[in-house]
């Protein structure tokens, strides 16, 4: 029996597209030296995400990207503008995925606490100016997307998660041993 192609649901291979996109900007941002670089990629992953998650109706995903936009947007003039470098700033955010997590707790029940708390962690870890903090929070960050990820049938997500925390595990290595060649 030839395999038809009339019967593959096409509009959800489109979404996944979208998804395997953002997931290799993320991936590859790990890979970027600064942190500016790193937020700026992230960025524009994050764009594509929240397309994603709006396509196949997912609120956490899509209001907790939507968040991490700004964020990311902000902390990446950390060195431009001063009242950034403030601890009330990544407070505020903090604030703003809290409550962004009780709303979409209304629509997804607990799920949706799994970006949420990811988000949180992922705040904190972006506010510190250590590349290799960054890369380790975001190690604890990464498997709880990848949860939530799966729930919504996001194929792409998963994936991403998964070389996600490969990609950082990797860059951890690679600058610990430039950094022993240079002592």
């Amino acid at each position: 029996m030839p395999f038809d192609l009339s019967t593959i649901d096409w509009g959800f291979v489109g979404i996944q597209l979208i998804g395997f996109v953002a997931m290799g900007l993320g991936i590859g941002s790990f890979q970027a030296k600064r942190r500016t670089t790193i937020l700026t990629i992230q960025i524009s992953a994050s764009v594509l995400w929240c397309l994603q998650f709006f396509l196949l109706n997912s609120p956490a995903g899509l209001i907790n990207n939507v968040l991490g936009i700004a964020r990311n947007t902000v902390y990446s003039q950390k060195e431009r503008w001063v009242w950034v470098r403030s601890i009330f700033v990544p407070i505020g955010f903090m604030a703003a995925f809290v409550a962004a997590g009780i709303y979409t707790y209304t629509l997804e029940g607990l799920i949706s606490l799994l970006p949420t708390v990811a988000m949180i962690i992922q705040t904190a870890a972006y506010y510190i100016t250590n590349e290799k903090i960054l890369r380790i929070c975001s190690l604890f960050v990464s498997p709880l997307w990848l949860i939530y990820d799966a729930i919504q049938l996001s194929a792409a997500g998963v994936l991403c998660e998964s070389f996600t925390i490969i990609s950082i595990i990797i860059a951890l290595i690679r600058y610990r041993e430039k950094r022993e060649k240079t002592v």
